[in-house]
């Protein structure tokens, strides 16, 4: 009866930097669907409903 040699350990560091990187890309997805929606999207739908105080002149 022959016994097969160990199997090596893998080399996962490779796996643990792409993940690394697929987090940061998602963190900084979110940063700027954030940043967006307060600087844009939250003005633009402020001023189409008219709670933005825009249409008043001082």
């Amino acid at each position: 009866m022959t016994t097969l040699p160990p199997t090596p350990i893998p080399d996962n560091r490779k796996l643990v930097t792409n993940e690394t990187a697929k987090l940061f890309a998602n963190n900084l997805h979110r940063a700027s669907t954030a940043c967006f929606t307060v600087g844009a999207a939250t003005p633009m739908i402020g001023w189409l409903f008219g709670a933005s105080g825009l249409n008043q002149v001082p």
